[in-house]
């Protein structure tokens, strides 16, 4: 169900589009040059693998935020670089538990290399680096933050030891615990960007006298009441989980029935050293002494006492329940068979409207990134 919906969210034609606001002659002419410089920014191919991260993401966790950002390459010119955030970075602003309702911006927590922030803030990063949280780190370990990482393989020296800066070693590097804030402004402008680190204030940025919009874009899979929304690992994991439990438990079944199943012999007809021993393919033997007066005495199997084939049926019923909670269902495939072309436009119809909500969020989202790209390269 997840790849079936992350496939036909990354199908969509997400390529820049400026639409006319106007039908004056001016307005068509800045139509067309942010169109020329919107489709110089990115190329198709950065945005289908983009597209392909986010679209998972979206999906799996129910929300997912994607930035653009502006660099002067050397050879290429001015160019855009699109990057996927993971939602566990993005935070509402001010942060009011379930209500996103009274929700005036954006925040983003995440981790920088020291010599990033030095290169785009100066040297007073490191005059600084004692009132910030930071740590040190082998240069190959993964980038996580230590709150949230479960893997302890990895060295990470002593997390935000305060100490003040030192030159790093060969093989080590240092990272900074950032956290950024759009406040929003009109029109879903920005009003203020603020930076910082630990208990050191980066940077603070008053936009309200210039039309600047925030650079992330993010949207939701599907609305529950919660900031960062419900995907459908929400839905269907529980259920998916208790059709694997019992498959596992048919599958045991099974196995029980060929090693722990006994014959019956009458007793004499075989060598009574082998009594509940495997004597090939898990055949095992007990012997019987059957009544005198009966002469129709055969042997006879004893199976263990087990559920049968009944964790199977519960499966089946669980993975029916799975496809009725999935809000997008394979309807072709339920209803078999269409000859008619009317009928496969209208199950293809039926289809789109389930993806609705999230197929609006993802076009939200894209363009948000790709209004504050152009807006970031005229100036």
């Amino acid at each position: 169900a997840i790849d079936r919906a992350s496939a036909r969210l990354s199908s969509m034609d997400l390529r820049p589009k400026i639409l006319r606001t106007g039908t004056s002659l001016p307005m068509i002419r800045q139509r067309a040059t942010a169109q020329l410089l919107a489709d110089s920014l990115v190329s198709e191919d950065q945005i289908a693998e983009v597209s392909n991260k986010f679209a998972h993401l979206f999906t799996s966790l129910g929300s997912c935020g994607i930035q653009g950002h502006i660099s002067d390459h050397e050879t290429i010119g001015l160019t855009g670089d699109l990057e996927v955030i993971h939602p566990k970075e993005i935070l509402p602003f001010p942060s009011l538990g379930q209500d996103y309702t009274k929700q005036c911006g954006l925040m983003r927590q995440r981790l920088v290399p020291l010599e990033t922030l030095v290169e785009k803030f100066g040297d007073k990063i490191k005059r600084n680096l004692e009132d910030c949280e930071y740590y040190e780190m082998e240069i190959g370990d993964p980038l996580e933050d230590p709150d949230d990482s479960y893997d302890h393989t990895h060295s990470t020296g002593s997390p935000f030891s305060n100490k003040g800066y030192k030159s790093n070693t060969a093989d080590s590097m240092t990272v900074v615990r950032v956290r950024e804030l759009w406040i929003d402004g009109p029109r879903d402008t920005c009003s203020r960007y603020i930076i910082c680190s630990g208990d050191y204030l980066i940077d603070d940025q008053d936009l309200s006298a210039t039309q600047t919009y925030c650079p992330i874009g993010f949207s939701r899979f599907m609305e529950n009441g919660s900031f960062h929304g419900a995907g459908l690992f929400d839905l269907l994991f529980s259920i998916n989980r208790e059709m694997e439990k019992m498959l596992k438990a048919l599958f045991n079944n099974i196995k029980n029935l060929d090693r722990y199943g006994v014959v019956v012999m009458p007793q004499g007809s075989f060598n009574e050293r082998s009594i509940l021993r495997e004597v090939g393919d898990g055949l095992r033997m007990i012997s019987y002494q059957p009544d005198p007066l009966n002469e129709k005495f055969s042997p006879f199997t004893i199976q263990p006492h087990n559920a049968g084939d009944i964790p199977g049926k519960t499966a089946a019923f669980a993975k029916q329940l799975m496809q009725s909670i999935n809000p997008v269902q394979d309807l072709i495939a339920e209803k078999g068979r269409v000859d008619s072309a009317t009928g496969l436009q209208f199950l293809d119809e039926q289809i789109n409207r389930a993806m609705t909500n999230p197929t609006m969020g993802v076009v939200q989202a894209f363009g948000k990134m790709y209004r504050s790209m152009i807006s970031n390269a005229t100036r």
